[in-house]
């Protein structure tokens, strides 16, 4: 049975792109900013593709046609990160910086990248540029990427057509933590995935 990691964990924690224009007294890096949102919205096209198709009828070579491209928009953020540095919102406004986060979130083949931009995301979280649900995710997804166990629980896969949460470090912990971010007890988030997972097989 092919153990398929849920691809659409951005469509429950909705890291969503606004489609309003950012005007250009908002923003410092016109270019840069076009770029990431260019880069997240083919991401998003990827997995908008696998969703119609349905999550029962993937196969391992549509996986990997995904973690191919994934692999090639990570080149490209690196590339942009390396001129660039990280942005803040003051350069490419909060819809490319949801953009960045969003492709370092999908950067699973390149752990060490995701590691070293935890930091970034960890300071924008700070100052109110990202959401609690951002450190959540990059944080669990860097643990379970380096076969660690994670923090908040955002991490399931779909086994058997089960969904099955990534094993937890202190289980009996993790409403706490998740509180802390400001994100929904584990009963709920489960509960959302069910109903979304069942939706994608209709």
């Amino acid at each position: 049975m092919i153990v398929r990691t849920v691809f659409v964990i951005v469509f429950f924690y909705a890291v969503c792109l606004p489609t309003n224009a950012c005007s250009l007294d908002q923003h410092s890096h016109r270019q840069l900013r076009n770029e990431l949102l260019l880069l997240a919205e083919a991401d998003q096209q990827d997995r908008q593709s696998l969703l119609q198709q349905g999550i029962q009828s993937l196969t391992p070579q549509d996986v990997q046609r995904i973690q191919q491209r994934d692999q090639e928009r990570v080149l490209a953020l690196q590339q942009l990160v390396a001129r660039h540095g990280w942005p803040n919102q003051k350069m490419v406004c909060s819809d490319g910086l949801k953009a960045i986060f969003l492709l370092v979130q999908h950067a699973d083949a390149f752990p060490g990248f995701q590691a070293q931009m935890l930091p970034h995301i960890e300071a924008a979280y700070r100052v109110g540029e990202l959401q609690g649900q951002h450190l959540a995710l990059i944080t669990d997804r860097i643990l379970k990427n380096t076969g660690k166990p994670q923090r908040y629980g955002t991490q399931v896969d779909i086994i058997k057509g089960k969904i099955v949460v990534y094993v937890l470090e202190n289980p009996e912990e993790v409403d706490k933590r998740r509180l802390a971010l400001g994100l929904p007890k584990m009963q709920a988030y489960l509960e959302l995935l069910e109903k979304v997972y069942q939706h994608s097989l209709n």
